[in-house]
């Protein structure tokens, strides 16, 4: 079963401390967690716990991410979950493993990744679906376009 322990550790790589760029989305953030999602938290004092926790709540256990096999296919899901949001993140992985994509992380879609048998050609579809959402974004907001080589290299480390 995967470990939150490792996810985490691999996911603050790739979130920046404090950051406050009007173009983002996001708006304020840190280590990830942003004011617009998180309203009642201390952004600039965000402790790497306190981050920690969240994503364990809101991410990690929500997508049942201890319950896949696989660390770098539960990783790569909650790596996802944390850039685009739970739902998306779902749905893409029900559309990489072919079951109903209802953004319902629930037995079935656990059972259909863990039955999955190749998880290198999982994790690989799952990242060309990441890239395709991604460029999505970019195509129909043209602020967004600065963030997507970073977005495809993002997605694509996750595969690796």
């Amino acid at each position: 079963m995967a470990k939150f322990e490792l996810a985490i550790d691999r996911l603050l790589g790739h979130e920046a401390g404090y950051v406050n760029d009007q173009t983002d989305r996001g708006g304020e953030t840190n280590m990830g967690i942003s004011a617009r999602s998180y309203p009642d938290e201390d952004i600039k004092g965000m402790t790497r716990k306190r981050a920690s926790g969240i994503y364990r709540r809101d991410y990690w256990d929500k997508m049942l991410c201890s319950r896949i096999n696989c660390q770098r296919v539960a990783g790569a899901l909650f790596d996802f979950g944390v850039n685009a949001g739970t739902p998306h993140a779902v749905r893409l992985m029900q559309a990489s493993v072919g079951t109903t994509t209802d953004s319902i992380m629930g037995p079935v879609t656990v059972g259909a990744i863990n039955e999955f048998d190749d998880d290198l050609l999982l994790l690989t579809d799952f990242s060309l679906q990441r890239c395709k959402y991604y460029a999505l974004i970019a195509s129909r907001r043209s602020s967004q376009k600065k963030f997507l080589a970073g977005w495809i290299i993002r997605a694509v480390s996750m595969a690796e």
